[in-house]
Order: structure tokens, then C-alpha cells, then sequence
């Protein structure tokens, strides 16, 4: 809560009880905590970790964005915003309003078509600006564990997403080759980030994404409309904001409290 500093009895009310009890009970209570401010201390330390951590977040994604364009210098433009890199150890699309594609120098001719058109999906569905604005999400709350995984998770499910539209475009008969063409691209890559920046879009997760590639097959109708008003049914209960909890005065309070006698026991309510 916004006032936890200067109540006279703090207290936090997260999801997990367990979690919510163990830190009330340590949280000072009492008079003294309106005098002394016990908390005043550690929330201004908190808040300068947190403001310090996603100040480094983003300087080093934009250190990062910068290194990674000054690796282009000298790329070669295959075709409209197409280019060929000799740094590029795997394609990977950069920029925002005018983004353009990049290609290792080494790809093969047979494997440019699927390739270019995977990353010409991730334009036109604007992932190259999702994924700016999700890292922007994952720096102001990087303590929170839950952000990460839906990071991962939302960059993972774009690449998928792909692939899956270059089958049904170019045919599912092509799965060797595209599936062969990714595990190249993480043999090139070793351990390091295929782009070299967490702003720009490149590939992932690939033994995920050859899995999804081997095991990719046309839904049934049913099966999308299912899923589209699972979502929609989600997406919309999600976005409610639970209803406020009325606050009673102590009179209030008493005005409705009830007693009961069930079996010997005095069961008292209280609202």
C-alpha cells in the first residue's frame, strides 16, 4: 500500500496468505511506527534498488542495440530491406518504424526463402515492437519472477508462431530443411545471444522450436474456435478488477454483527 510507511499497523495482502502472514508479522507495529517511521528506511533503500536495477536494465539494452549496429557496418543489401552480414551468425530483424532483415553471408540459397519469410512475419506482425515494449515491462518489474517467464514465454510462442506460418505458406513437406536450417544456425551460434541484444529480434529457443517444427500440423476448426473464446473468456476476466472490499466502522461493525448457538458452539459473524 501506498501509506504502509506512516500506518500505525502495516500491512501487506498478496496473493499467497502463507506469504502475506509472515510479513505482517515481522512488519513493526503500534504507536511507534506513526513516531519513528521504522519502515521509511528500507522502502526509500527498496525503491532506489529498483530504480538503480531498471536504469541498468535498460543502459544495457541500448549499449547492447549500439554494439550490435556498429557490427553491421558494411552489410550488403540483398534486396529491399534485406541485407547480408558477415557478423550475423543468424537472421534477425532490427529496428522500428523502417526494420530490416539481416542474414549471416553464409546462408544458403535454398534456405533464403524460408528464412525471409519467417522474418517477414515477425514484421508485419509487429513482434520486432511487441518485444521492445514487453523488455520495457520486464525493466521496471525485473524483481518479479512471474515477468520473466511471460517474457520468455511471449518471445518463444512469436518464434513458433513463425515457423508455423512458413509451413502453412511454403508446405509442411519442407519440415527437413527447415528444421536442419535452425539447427545450423544454433551450431554457428554456440552459447552466445543470436542477435547480441535483448531490442532486437532474433532466434531462439531452437530445440523448442525444431520440436514444434517436427510435430506442426493444421488445427481442426474446432480446435481454433475453442481456443479463441478460451482466450477471449481469459483476456476478459483478466482484465476485471476485483470489487473493493467496503470498509466498516467500528459502529458500523457492531450494527451487524450476529451471534449464533449451533450444537453447543457460539458461531460469531463479524463482516
Amino acid at each position: 500500500p501506498a501509506d504502509i510507511v506512516h500506518t500505525e499497523y502495516p500491512q501487506v495482502n498478496l496473493p499467497f496468505t502463507a506469504i502475506s502472514k509472515t510479513i505482517n508479522n515481522s512488519l513493526p507495529q503500534g504507536e511507534e511506527q506513526l513516531v519513528a517511521d521504522p519502515l521509511e528506511g528500507l522502502v526509500s533503500m527498496a525503491t532506489l534498488l529498483w530504480i538503480f536495477s531498471m536504469a541498468a536494465m535498460l543502459i544495457y539494452g541500448m549499449a547492447s542495440l549500439v554494439r550490435l549496429r556498429r557490427r553491421l557496418i558494411g552489410a550488403v543489401c540483398l534486396r529491399d530491406n534485406i541485407y547480408l552480414a558477415d557478423h550475423a551468425p543468424a537472421p534477425f530483424v532490427i529496428g522500428i518504424f523502417r526494420p530490416k532483415i539481416y542474414l549471416p553471408s553464409t546462408i544458403l540459397e535454398q534456405e533464403q526463402g524460408f528464412i525471409i519469410l519467417h522474418e517477414q512475419a515477425h514484421i508485419r506482425r509487429l513482434d520486432h515492437i511487441a518485444r521492445i515494449v514487453a523488455f520495457l515491462a520486464l525493466a521496471v518489474h525485473w524483481f518479479n519472477p512471474f515477468v520473466w517467464v511471460a517474457f520468455l514465454c511471449a518471445v518463444k510462442d512469436m518464434e513458433m508462431s513463425c515457423d508455423e506460418h512458413v509451413l502453412k505458406q511454403m508446405g509442411f513437406d519442407i519440415k527437413g530443411a527447415y528444421s536442419a536450417s535452425l539447427l545450423s544456425f544454433a551450431a554457428g551460434r554456440g552459447r552466445q545471444p543470436i542477435s547480441g541484444s535483448p531490442l532486437a529480434f532474433g532466434e531462439g529457443s531452437i530445440k523448442e522450436r525444431i520440436k514444434n517444427v517436427m510435430y506442426c500440423k493444421r488445427p481442426a476448426a474446432w480446435v481454433v474456435v475453442v481456443s479463441i473464446l478460451l482466450i477471449a473468456a481469459l483476456s476478459i476476466g483478466f482484465a476485471l478488477n476485483r470489487a473493493d472490499r467496503k470498509i466498516l466502522t467500528a459502529q458500523a461493525a457492531l450494527e451487524v454483527f450476529s451471534a449464533e448457538n449451533i450444537g453447543g458452539q457460539v458461531i460469531f459473524v463479524i463482516p
